[in-house]
């Protein structure tokens, strides 16, 4: 199959630190719309595809950071919608694996959802001495097949404890989670920058 498709993008980006911020924003924004004969999907409607993740930093008191964020994806439109554009969760990054990809607190490995997703994240993070961090991150996520049904489903939750001590050869990070998506313990380990 082949696909074309129009595409709207915006970024802000005041942190001031790529891995362990203590201060500022990152907002991304994004719409595609999708189609299959540059007009139509599937000889209908063409699909809408609308995310964004929102993190704000915060330090109330030295060492120790806040970090809220809100993050969702959203697809409108005809009523299939092609497997290389479905939503996933998982993993620590946004696209990792697959461009859609959305991190998760607690799910370890690409997991499929609906596709009408959101989430709220809470991550606490502890500096300890110089390059030393604990995290603590919980998530809360809606998936829906359509925007109305949304409060009617069971919320996906997650929780994830870690540590991270960052070296000149980038960090290296050990982390324990689980989630009600996945029903199972998830162990990840990460050494070096992310690319």
């Amino acid at each position: 199959e082949h696909y074309f498709a129009y595409h709207a993008a915006a970024d802000i980006n005041t942190e001031d630190h790529w891995y362990f911020p203590s201060q500022g924003v990152r907002f991304h924004a994004s719409y595609a719309f999708r189609t299959d004969d540059f007009v139509h999907l599937d000889g209908g409607t063409a699909l809408n595809d609308i995310s964004f993740h929102w993190r704000i930093n915060a330090s109330p008191w030295p060492r120790f950071t806040i970090q809220p964020m809100v993050f969702s994806r959203l697809l409108l439109g005809p009523n299939r919608v092609p497997p290389s554009y479905l939503n996933a969760l998982g993993s620590e990054w946004f696209g990792h694996f697959v461009d859609q990809q959305m991190p998760f607190a607690g799910i370890g490995n690409i997991e499929y959802v609906d596709r009408c997703f959101a989430a709220a994240q809470l991550q606490l993070q502890y500096r300890i001495l110089k390059n030393h961090y604990v995290l603590l991150r919980g998530a809360f996520g809606m998936q829906a097949p359509a925007l109305r049904d949304m409060p009617s489903n069971d919320p996906l939750l997650g929780l994830q404890l870690g540590y991270s001590y960052m070296t000149i050869l980038g960090p290296i990070d050990l982390r324990f989670g689980y989630s009600n998506r996945t029903s199972k313990p998830v162990f990840f380990i990460n050494i070096g920058h992310l690319f």
